[in-house]
């Protein structure tokens, strides 16, 4: 299933006349895809061994016992569903488990259900028709030794030479680092390229564009400035990478790693208080729907007047890409306690997660940033989810 949805089913965003069959629902189904109203991955078409897990909204009354649905694939149906008798009227959703043979790789013009009430011989016009992509290929294909770390089929990222040979140092970290990824097995149009460099993943992560897929421009990736100084300085800072598709199907492994040496400044500053957080924990709960505030104490042996601080908030859920949150500040008081806020919204939106923060000092002389240590947070705490009036979600 997509990464930003907390739901088992999709949901649909398209205006769809409330006299048409709602779309068919298929659990795992990915969104968005380019030219397509989803995506099908491996994990949707292989998780349970019964096939995939489907349903179909209630319909318009009656919904009666011996209702037939007959569920089409493209042009081939596929299933038949018959309402129960304790499913009549009960204004509930239908599930099934459609069988995974018919479902190969490539797009599917039409996935669509016909109902035929008890006793009509005709049935009524189609449901919504989805267009999907079917994806049952892993970026960077089978790791051929799945016993050694990184995968074997995703080769190191390529360094400059003159960073290979002396390291990142603080011009380097000033213009960036580019980072050259290798060609590797199933690569597609639109993968999304995640390079960790240290502990820090660059954002946003990279996007294969059809020039690069077809092999005629190189994948390059850049470590800028704030990543590297978030990184830290390091002997031997690891560097990999992990990759997933258009419809979410990721890489058997993180690559294979490389390691740089860095002396870029990094890591000098005390790291920023979350003023919520205690012991390592932001309770939702305790938060009441208030914002989170984060303190940074300016002192006068590394601050100036008319510096620049600029907060970084990485908030990650328990499952999904991280939610980034940046501000900026003047130093207009020294010493003295700077605060920033996170929204509710935003803590709230990754329950069960992690939030980790960090700030760069930006000198108004020009001279290098300088960055603080990281701090880290659990964010515990249930999120309540509410059944739609117009969509079935929970």
């Amino acid at each position: 299933m997509p990464h930003r949805s907390p739901f088992l089913f999709p949901v649909f965003e398209t205006d769809i006349s409330p006299l048409v069959l709602r779309p068919v629902l298929i659990a795992g189904m990915t969104q968005p895809v380019i030219d397509g109203d989803g995506g099908i991955n491996v994990g949707a078409v292989t998780d349970s061994p019964l096939g995939m897990l489907c349903a179909v909204y209630a319909y318009r009354e009656p919904m009666l016992e011996g209702d037939k649905l007959e569920i089409f694939w493209g042009s081939e149906r596929i299933f038949t569903r018959v309402v129960q008798p304790e499913e009549e009227n009960v204004n509930k959703p239908l599930f099934f488990y459609l069988p995974i043979e018919p479902i190969v790789p490539g797009w599917v013009e039409g996935v669509y259900y016909l109902l035929t009430r008890r006793g009509e011989t005709s049935p009524e016009d189609p449901s919504w028709p989805l267009r999907l992509l079917v994806k049952l290929d892993l970026p960077g294909g089978r790791d051929e030794y799945p016993h050694l770390p990184g995968h074997s089929e995703l080769r190191i990222a390529q360094l400059p030479a003159d960073v290979i040979n002396n390291g990142v140092d603080v011009e380097w970290a000033k213009n960036g680092v580019p980072m050259t990824i290798p060609a590797y097995p199933n690569i597609a149009v639109r993968d999304v390229v995640q390079v960790k460099w240290g502990s820090v993943l660059l954002d946003p992560p990279h996007s294969v564009t059809a020039e690069q897929a077809a092999g005629t421009v190189p994948i390059v990736v850049t470590a800028d400035q704030d990543a590297i100084l978030a990184g830290g300085d390091s002997n031997a800072l690891l560097v990999q990478y992990e990759i997933h598709d258009e419809v979410w199907n990721y890489s058997e492994k993180w690559s294979l790693t490389t390691t740089v040496k860095v002396e870029a400044g990094a890591w000098r500053l005390e790291p920023p208080i979350i003023k919520e957080s205690v012991n390592g924990t932001i309770d939702l709960k305790g938060l009441n729907k208030n914002d989170v505030t984060v303190q940074i104490h300016v002192r006068t042996d590394d601050f100036d007047l008319g510096d620049t601080v600029t907060m970084t908030w990485i908030g990650t859920p328990q499952t999904g890409k991280p939610l980034i949150n940046t501000q900026s500040r003047p130093v207009n008081n020294i010493p003295s306690i700077l605060e920033m806020t996170v929204p509710y919204e935003e803590v709230r939106a990754i329950a069960m997660g992690t939030a980790d923060v960090a700030y760069v000092l930006h000198k108004k002389n020009g001279g290098p940033p300088l960055s603080s240590k990281r701090t880290f947070a659990n964010v515990v705490g249930q999120v309540s989810c509410y059944r739609s009036p117009s969509f079935w979600k929970c």
